[in-house]
């Protein structure tokens, strides 16, 4: 796989927003839109990572705010066919 310089990502993100909005200015976002496009591209931190992976982010705000805080898991599966549909609370079946 080939590496992707940022710039040429901000390029393509300008190249399809301009189509839609107009140029992003992203050397001094202004817009929400702009912004949020900024972020992508610039903010790297690594627990965002985990807070985008449902089964992590439970892990991390179980460990900050308290397990009995954060909605139980029922289970973790990578094939529809794998789940057993009557271990689980009838609400969901």
């Amino acid at each position: 796989m080939a590496f992707i310089e940022t710039r040429q990502i901000e390029s393509f993100m300008n190249a399809c927003t301009m189509l839609a909005w107009g140029v992003l200015d992203l050397d001094k976002p202004k817009k929400f839109s702009e912004k949020r496009q900024w972020l992508k591209l610039y903010y790297r931190k690594p627990e965002l990572t985990e807070m985008v992976d449902k089964y992590k982010v439970k892990e991390v705000f179980s460990k900050k705010i308290g397990a009995e805080h954060v909605v139980p898991l029922y289970g973790v599966w990578d094939r529809a066919k794998d789940i057993d549909f009557e271990s689980l609370p009838n609400q969901f079946v």
